[in-house]
């Protein structure tokens, strides 16, 4: 008999890095052996629809005509629970269509592409990841760190390791923290390094958005939450020689709070000519930008690790990003590192790519060398050693 597995999603392609690891993940399990496995994948996002179809081997269960009327719903739980001081018409109503229509099914195991998952029921094996416990290591930033989420974290996090038969982590880094944090075992964590998206497709021609003599430019792709330090770059353009005038880059959503201070900062800095705020770029486009930027330049607070620098160097574009957590066990020699919090770094490290001979193209030959250490066909190894394990434990009539 064949172990039932359902994958459930509610990933928006908005979702940046969630969206693009969930996608690799959902390739992954696509090529899990047949004669073992049935998969059936229960979504809510139109935007999965023609990926989807690219993997035969799924069962494809999508939701996402509901997504709206469910938004308006929770909206209104949300407002009953403040009133009732309790989360119980929250937790009934959230992923409701998927949930019930995946218990229904009988799974044996539950496999949530996002942090953000609901357990069906506490007699199927749940695996899942948990990205990064920033709320704990980086609480200054309200992103995270404000009361409600903080708190909307905890109770998240810690039910996935209490309750969890596999957590997927993307570094020893993220392990370690997990651990440390939660007190869960370490044999129940395992180490799934991010690789490049695989919903990247390749464009020949500059974006619609980009036209104009804009060489040469940086490229920071990142939705503008205050973590991801948009305004460091902002400053470390003004630090830089005169005879480097480079453009810069900014793709993402601009819905997030720090668009509006990041924007003004453009404007005082005298920079609007010289910096292009995109919003969100589409996955062709992204590839462009990469092929074609001088640098990909990501001083994020956040960490372990990102998976922008492996595209970027997927597509030979080099990479300068914050020395912190798991990036130098991720990216090794294949980037320069700089503190977060020193935009003269920034802009020495640009300088340096732009003057010392050879760096540049040693930089990008090195990436080539780094993605090839961990490839898609390693990443899909180990989630098959990972339903191995937790399949393994099933007791089958």
């Amino acid at each position: 008999m064949k172990i039932r597995i359902a994958v459930i999603s509610r990933m928006e392609r908005e979702g940046g890095g969630s969206f693009q690891y969930g996608a690799s993940l959902l390739e992954a399990l696509a090529k899990l052996p047949k004669d073992q496995y049935e998969i059936c994948f229960w979504y809510n996002s139109a935007a999965l629809d023609g990926f989807v179809e690219k993997l035969p081997y799924l069962h494809a269960k999508p939701k996402w005509y509901f997504v709206q009327l469910l938004r308006v719903v929770m909206k209104i739980a949300r407002v009953a629970n403040k009133i009732l001081k309790s989360d119980r018409i929250k937790d009934w109503l959230e992923f409701d269509a998927l949930i019930r229509a995946a218990r229904a099914w009988k799974p044996d195991i539950c496999i949530s592409l996002e942090q953000s998952y609901n357990p069906l029921s506490k007699n199927i094996r749940v695996i899942g990841p948990v990205h990064d416990l920033m709320h704990r290591y980086e609480s200054s930033f309200p992103e995270v760190g404000a009361p409600a989420e903080y708190e909307a974290r905890e109770k998240l996090f810690s039910r996935h390791a209490r309750n969890a038969a596999a957590v997927l982590v993307d570094s020893n880094v993220g392990k370690q923290q997990l651990i440390e944090s939660y007190g869960i075992s370490a044999d129940k964590v395992h180490i799934l390094p991010f690789v490049a998206s695989p919903l990247l497709v390749e464009s020949t021609s500059p974006p619609q958005s980009f036209a104009g003599d804009h060489d040469p430019f940086i490229f920071y792709p990142a939705q503008f939450w205050p973590h991801k330090n948009h305004m460091a770059i902002i400053q470390a353009l003004s630090l830089l020689p005169s005879d480097l005038p480079l453009h810069c880059v900014f793709a993402g959503t601009t819905d997030k709070n720090a668009f509006g201070p990041v924007r003004n900062a453009v404007r005082d800095a005298g920079l609007e000519n010289r910096v292009h705020i995109l919003g969100y770029v589409p996955d062709a486009d992204v590839v462009w930008f990469y092929k074609n930027a001088f640098a990909l330049v990501m001083p994020t607070f956040f960490g372990p690790t990102n998976i922008p620098p492996l595209e970027a160097m997927q597509y030979g574009c080099p990479v300068i990003v914050s020395g912190i957590y798991g990036m130098p066990e991720r990216y090794g020699d294949a980037a320069l590192y700089i503190n977060p919090k020193n935009p003269g770094e920034i802009a020495h490290a640009i300088s340096r790519i732009a003057s010392e001979p050879g760096l540049r193209q040693r930089l990008i030959s090195n990436g080539y060398a780094q993605v090839a250490k961990w490839t898609k066909e390693d990443f899909q190894k180990k989630i098959l050693e990972v339903v191995t394990s937790v399949s393994s434990s099933l007791v089958r009539p």
